[in-house]
């Protein structure tokens, strides 16, 4: 596996993609989850790349707070939908009631920080990705653009 120290991501090992092992506060828990940067093997990291890190780290407080509230209103608007869909018997364990954040441990699992190669001038892109329990081929991703939560849906929204 290649090995290399960035200036700002710091040590990263290849595997696909750049990636390094990162803990932040989620759900009123501390959880190890994932950087991937898109990169390939032999190319350089855009400085966007670079930038969108700084931003998210100088603001990850208030970010994952609005995360956080943003999947919280998702899951609320989404879930009697797929409750429906699930029908009795799946929907109380793929589906169950979340009232507050913290609820939604027993839900989602982060899985890393996603630092996509940038196609839009200015703009700074950052997705957090998680596996959910009502959608495991989706999963749930939250887009950050310019330090700011835009959209939480499937995973498709970053990737």
């Amino acid at each position: 596996m290649d090995e290399m120290t960035d200036p700002v991501f710091g040590r990263l090992m290849f595997d696909g993609f750049w990636s390094k092992p990162y803990v932040i506060s989620l759900f009123e828990a501390e959880v190890e989850l994932g950087v991937r940067i898109q990169c390939g093997r032999d190319e350089e990291i855009e400085s966007s790349q670079r930038m969108a890190f700084e931003q998210f780290e100088a603001n990850k407080e208030r970010i994952i707070g609005e995360a956080e509230n943003a999947i919280l209103d998702y899951y609320r608007e989404t879930a009697p939908i797929y409750r429906e869909m699930f029908g009795e018997t799946d929907s109380g364990r793929r589906v169950p009631p979340v009232e507050v954040v913290v609820d939604l441990r027993d839900v989602l699992t982060p899985l890393y920080l996603w630092f996509p190669w940038n196609f839009t001038e200015n703009e700074l892109n950052v997705g957090i990705v998680f596996d959910c329990t009502w959608d495991p081929g989706h999963g749930l991703a939250v887009k950050i653009v310019n330090g700011e939560v835009a959209e939480v849906g499937s995973q498709d929204i970053v990737l």
